[in-house]
């Protein structure tokens, strides 16, 4: 079936800067979501390329890895329907709400909470779940994988010098401004508001997350707003890779285990996959000498966080899976983690 795949490349080909084919099997072009850059109209780092018998689309600039219907669907969704016809000889609404429920079947729905909406005067931002899917803010979630039933948590802003300053007046007077962002809102236990974090759409931005705070002594820590402290929970680094795991905190930073001491649950310390950086091999060997429980990946999983390992094919059933078969304390926990770190 790769043939229709490759038949619907070259129908979009002629759309899409720079394209030009490379070889049997690869395709190189200017990357349609992140736009590749601005200043320089030649660069082409977006590729599509053969798999077994399909093809895949990846941008060496913004990171988004997508299978040719998604890519249709988020770039040149009038294509859409008729490429999932012929793939896969079904209706489209069916596949993509099949698709949908899928990605979204071990993640845990947020509770209601006093949303980011409810603390904005100004009108410069939007939810996810209200934009089209065409709008490269929601595209590049989409692109993520992140869970659809989130979508209303999460916010886009042309404005978020100006956003910043209607929520917190005065405390951030030097923000850039005209800077778009992906915007994530931080709530505490009791739902309120206490900080977000922007990020920017261009990889190589010199500031590619923003964090703000509400106030400098309270602990930024993603998802309590819908943590169930009576459970056994996770805790990450980045709030969108907290995104596929159930029951999950994100500590903002590399420093995991300072979240322990904001809740009394059990917790699993879910490190990034970077056995030659310094830092969190350094962190990580605290945390296990102080008995916490902590992942250590298994050598067969290349990807750094747990996003890139949800793109690279991983369900979050298998995920979760994988952490679990892979958490470790004590002795053990020293030996598995001696083997995986690299300085």
């Amino acid at each position: 079936m790769i043939y229709i795949d490759l038949k619907y490349i070259s129908i979009v080909g002629s759309q899409l800067r720079n394209f030009k084919k490379k070889k049997d099997g690869l395709y190189n072009c200017s990357c349609p979501v992140c736009g590749d850059s601005d200043k320089k109209k030649t660069k082409a780092r977006g590729y599509f390329y053969q798999k077994s018998d399909s093809m895949f689309y990846k941008c060496h600039n913004c990171g988004v890895g997508l299978g040719i219907g998604n890519f249709l669907r988020v770039n040149f969704p009038s294509y859409y329907n008729s490429y999932i016809v012929e793939k896969y000889k079904t209706d489209p609404n069916d596949f993509f709400n099949k698709k949908s429920k899928n990605s979204e079947v071990t993640v845990e729905k947020q509770s209601q909470t006093t949303s980011l909406e409810n603390n904005v005067n100004s009108n410069n931002w939007q939810k996810l779940s209200d934009m089209p899917d065409t709008h490269y803010a929601k595209a590049y979630a989409l692109n993520r994988n992140i869970p659809k039933n989130l979508f209303e948590y999460i916010f886009f802003t042309e404005e978020f010098d100006k956003l910043v300053n209607d929520l917190f007046p005065g405390r951030y007077p030097n923000l850039a401004p005209k800077d778009n962002r992906l915007v994530i809102p931080f709530y505490s236990s009791k739902k309120e508001l206490i900080g977000l974090q922007g990020r920017s759409f261009t990889a190589d931005k010199k500031l590619r997350y923003i964090t703000i705070r509400k106030d400098e002594s309270v602990k930024l820590i993603y998802g309590l707003d819908r943590f169930n402290s009576s459970n056994s929970g996770y805790v990450v680094e980045g709030p969108i890779d907290s995104m596929f795991l159930p029951n999950c905190l994100a500590a903002s930073n590399s420093d995991l285990e300072s979240v322990l001491k904001h809740t009394n649950t059990n917790l699993t310390l879910i490190f990034d996959n970077e056995p030659r950086n310094k830092e969190i091999v350094t962190l990580m060997n605290k945390a296990i000498l102080n008995s916490n429980s902590v992942c250590i990946w298994p050598k067969s999983i290349a990807q750094k966080d747990i996003n890139d390992m949800i793109l690279s094919g991983l369900s979050s059933d298998n995920l979760i899976q994988i952490i679990k078969d892979r958490t470790f304390s004590g002795l053990k926990a020293q030996l598995e983690f001696n083997s995986w770190k690299k300085v």
